[in-house]
């Protein structure tokens, strides 16, 4: 049961330390570009390509934000 719990607990600290996923924030920026937050939109594109920067598609779609 111990061990169990103490899985548990690493998972939620792994998932509370490393926040959102580059692919949450490019669903965001999706979401902001449907609305024409064209500034916001570039905002989460560039947020997904720091946390993964080698996906081209994040940088064509900030491309077309721009």
């Amino acid at each position: 049961m111990k061990k169990m719990n103490l899985f548990l607990l690493i998972i939620i600290l792994q998932v509370s330390l490393f926040g959102q996923t580059a692919e949450e924030y490019y669903d965001k920026g999706n979401a902001k570009f449907q609305n024409k937050d064209y500034s916001g939109d570039i905002k989460e594109y560039s947020k997904a390509i720091n946390v993964y920067p080698n996906h081209p598609e994040y940088y064509n779609d900030r491309g077309l934000a721009k």
